[in-house]
């Protein structure tokens, strides 16, 4: 501390004002950093969620799909079968061979070998 006894007063208020500034540079960036990712993780949050909702309406869409498969089974008043019989042209058929399934690769790579 000897050091400083011999500096003035006004060189100890700005060495002072910039180690304060420096201080507050730090704590800006270490703030900044933490809030990109959390900005990234809502990103990949609300994308999962988007996923999430996209495979629920197709599994509601097969669902309905095998709905009219059975009733077709069941009744002997219906004479024709009137469903989509390609499987890449059902919902999920368009969405597995399309590019919403690369996109979901990309934001699950583990996927990709299922």
């Amino acid at each position: 501390m000897y050091m400083f006894d011999n500096l003035k007063i006004g060189k100890k208020m700005v060495l002072l004002s910039g180690t304060i500034l420096s201080l507050l540079l730090v704590v800006l960036l270490v703030g900044m950093y933490g809030l990109l990712n959390t900005v990234k993780s809502g990103q990949m949050v609300s994308e999962g969620d988007q996923l999430n909702t996209e495979f629920a309406q197709l599994e509601i869409d097969h669902l309905n799909w095998a709905n009219h498969v059975a009733k077709f089974l069941r009744d002997d008043t219906i004479n024709e079968l009137e469903v989509e019989m390609d499987h890449r042209k059902c919902g999920f058929g368009k969405w597995y061979y399309g590019e919403g399934r690369q996109h979901a690769e990309q934001m699950i790579p583990e996927i990709r070998s299922a």
